[in-house]
């Protein structure tokens, strides 16, 4: 008998992710955004730690999770995420073939969630990312290229977002604005904002908890 071995990301049919509540209580995560501050970190330091990447960071991080909320995200880069050995997390309306695992997108402002298939508000997918790392226990959370920042004209790690709109910012800044408030009982930093934090000593000090990319689908999918 031949047994196959399946990867979580490549499997077409699937089951609610909120059984993943809680059970990578007190593991750090970082959370990877797409501004130009996003090139101020040497990424290869996280290898072996719980990534969370959101939408293009795929093109500079095999992240352990890729989250993603707008189905152009999949239509433009589809080439590159289904290369890619992340576990995909998207909206569900933003994947109507229903290749990966969802979280459905429920209306209104912004909130903290127990059930990681559920998340809350709209305008920018970085605040989703923390409520969904927040909802499977990661802490602490650290963020990357999530100060919503221009440099040099360029809106993103990679150049110019040809879908940035005028109101993108804002919807950035108040998401923002919300992780910084949100959370008192458990430590999210933000570290392209927080120059008094250095990521090379973060990733040291962490690195009795780095536990690999296997362990973390293990724990998720037990």
């Amino acid at each position: 008998m031949i047994k196959r071995t399946v990867r979580p990301s490549g499997v077409r049919f699937r089951k609610s992710i909120s059984p993943w509540r809680r059970k990578l209580k007190d593991n750090p995560a970082f959370i990877l955004g797409n501004a130009p501050s996003l090139n101020d970190f040497d990424l290869s330091k996280l290898d072996g730690f719980l990534t969370i990447g959101i939408n293009r960071s795929v093109y500079k991080i095999d992240s352990t999770i890729l989250m993603w909320q707008d189905k152009d995200i999949y239509n433009y880069e589809k080439h590159i995420i289904d290369k890619s050995k992340s576990i995909k997390v998207c909206r569900d309306v933003a994947d109507p073939m229903s290749k990966f695992f969802h979280f459905k997108l429920k209306a209104g402002f912004y909130k903290r969630t127990k059930d990681p298939s559920v998340l809350y508000g709209r305008g920018s997918t970085g605040p989703l990312a923390v409520q969904f790392a927040d909802s499977i226990g990661c802490n602490p959370i650290y963020l990357l290229g999530m100060d919503c920042l221009t440099r040099g004209g360029d809106t993103d790690f990679y150049g110019k977002n040809i879908f940035w709109k005028s109101h993108t910012r804002k919807n950035c800044l108040t998401g923002v604005k919300w992780m910084d408030s949100a959370f008192s009982d458990i430590q999210v930093f933000n570290l392209s904002k927080r120059k008094d934090m250095d990521f090379k000593q973060i990733v040291s000090s962490l690195k009795r908890k780095k536990r690999g990319r296997d362990y973390y689908i293990k724990k998720l999918f037990s």
